[in-house]
């Protein structure tokens, strides 16, 4: 997945509250799913890691390491490798403490946690854990 920030965003952030995102898997099982990029198996309730690298470009900043998400399920749904036969929409908590980039649809940071291998549950998560959406 490509994300690339503009001269505004290169400094990444620090989370100063859990925030709830969504991501696209494939695979999903009760426990987990698989990330469609790098097939990296995530587990419902464990927090993955990554290290945060950028890059610069042409345009921007490229950011070439670190865990991406969607701010909305819109940003999800309409992002162009997004397959509904093969993916799942799923949400995904970044804890409160974590370092992240941003642009106008998409996160990405160096942790993440899945919450759920369901997307409807996402509501009732964010209500339970006090996050908020970005």
């Amino acid at each position: 997945m490509c994300f690339t920030t503009r001269s505004s965003a290169r400094i990444a952030k620090t989370a100063t509250k859990n925030i709830l995102a969504y991501k696209l898997l494939k695979d999903i099982s009760a426990t987990g799913g698989s990330s469609p990029f790098q097939d990296l198996r995530w587990s419902v309730g464990k927090t993955v890691k990554s290290r945060l690298k950028t890059k610069l470009s042409y345009d921007g900043e490229y950011i070439n390491e670190g865990l991406h998400c969607f701010k909305t399920k819109t940003g999800a749904l309409n992002y162009f490798y997004y397959r509904e036969d093969e993916h799942k929409l799923v949400p995904v908590l970044i804890p409160k403490g974590s370092k992240y980039y941003e642009n106008n649809t998409q996160i990405v940071s160096n942790q993440m946690i899945l919450l759920s291998n369901d997307a409807q549950s996402f509501a009732k998560v964010a209500k339970l854990i006090g996050a908020k959406k970005i």
